[in-house]
């Protein structure tokens, strides 16, 4: 039987100035599909990111349309 085997990826995201902001770009990451978590911090603009490695990579959530233009919002991954 295959065991799902969850990481997490650190990501740095900006643009946020709100407790709107937050949850947009939360929302956003939970809609992924092996997303299991997401902790996004305003202040620090950090995003914790639980997933499951055989179902999305964090290159799948860096393409996510919130982070491309036009939204205002970027992220790049902090720490693996």
């Amino acid at each position: 039987m295959n065991e799902n085997h969850n990481e997490s990826v650190m990501l740095r995201v900006s643009g946020m100035t709100c407790q709107d902001c937050v949850m947009h770009v939360k929302k956003a990451i939970l809609s992924l599909d092996g997303v299991s978590e997401a902790k996004v911090d305003l202040k620090t603009g950090d995003a914790n990111v639980v997933y499951e490695p055989d179902r999305v990579k964090p290159e799948d959530i860096l393409a996510l349309r919130i982070f491309r233009p036009p939204s205002h919002y970027r992220a790049s991954i902090k720490e693996r």
